[in-house]
């Protein structure tokens, strides 16, 4: 399970960041909403010591991007962020997940 959630908390955070990429400069505006909640979520991350990484047991070489990943998964909302631990701890207990079919892209 462990190359499996790294695998998938890679691919969750590049999805996000390049979500709020194209967020931050839609229509030519910068949206102030998607960088005050990536900033929130980074201040947030740092100030507790977040790593969803090590929370799932997966070893980094270098904690601070670990942290900086959790910051960027956890500005996406509090329903995102559950979604993705439970799908992964399904997958850790060797169950399948039912429906990814939830509007979220399966998170």
């Amino acid at each position: 399970m462990n190359q499996l959630a790294s695998f998938l908390c890679a691919a969750v955070v590049i999805e996000g960041v390049v979500s709020y990429v194209t967020e931050i400069a839609e229509n030519g505006k910068i949206s102030w909403k998607v960088i005050g909640s990536i900033a929130l979520g980074l201040v947030l991350a740092f100030n507790l010591h977040l790593d969803f990484f090590a929370l799932l047991g997966i070893n980094e070489t270098t904690y601070i991007i670990g942290t900086i990943c959790t910051g960027i998964l956890i500005s996406r909302g509090s329903n995102y962020v559950y979604e993705l631990y439970d799908h992964l701890m399904t997958l850790g207990s060797g169950k399948e997940i039912e429906s990814a079919g939830n509007g979220n892209g399966g998170y």
